[in-house]
């Protein structure tokens, strides 16, 4: 599975859209294609019209409470043929308190892609306006990063603090295997996520 995110620091860029328009594009192409929404703000889970009020999200699936825990069967949503949705809601911003400081913080959503990979061809990530471990989280599981943006003045200030986030943040996904083999060597058996 290829897995793409749409980040931006800034908010009002088209990130929601950018996600939607190549979701449906590669949709239409044939591939099996996942959005993933990973902004509290539930833009892209809003757009396609979907309540979650009475089904689990994202932050069910990232399993950063073992008691609130959702299997991808029960998280995703189907919303055109070769196109699901794994949504998100303002219980995001949740995951942003209890993940903050943790060891494994970055590659929870690395870790529950994983599982699931060979059902799609892509993933596309939306991300939120901002670089919470949440966005860190959308870095660490993707391979490749579009940044949308509006051409205008102050834009090449941001845009150098960006790349410059998004560069430590790749150094981050280089040092995931050293901390996951350490993880593995602290942690008992039965507790260890997979990595």
């Amino acid at each position: 599975m290829k897995t793409i995110a749409i980040a931006n620091q800034k908010g009002g860029v088209a990130k929601t859209t950018t996600a939607i328009a190549i979701g449906y594009g590669l949709a239409l192409k044939g591939y099996r294609t996942l959005l993933v929404d990973l902004d509290p703000q539930g833009s892209l889970t809003g757009f396609l019209g979907i309540d979650t009020m009475s089904r689990p999200t994202v932050f069910e699936l990232l399993g950063i409470q073992r008691k609130n825990r959702a299997e991808f069967k029960d998280v995703v949503i189907s919303i055109a043929d070769k196109l699901d949705l794994i949504p998100a809601d303002i219980s995001l911003e949740e995951a942003v308190k209890l993940l903050t400081g943790e060891p494994t913080a970055a590659v929870c959503l690395a870790a529950a892609l994983r599982r699931i990979k060979d059902k799609y061809d892509y993933c596309i990530i939306d991300t939120s306006p901002s670089l919470s471990v949440i966005t860190v989280n959308a870095f660490a599981a993707a391979e490749r990063v579009i940044v949308p943006i509006k051409p205008e003045e102050a834009f090449a200030q941001r845009r150098r603090a960006f790349a410059r986030n998004y560069r430590e943040y790749e150094s981050l996904k280089r040092r995931r295997r050293r901390l996951s083999r350490y993880y593995a060597r602290q942690t008992p058996q039965k507790h260890r996520p997979n990595y």
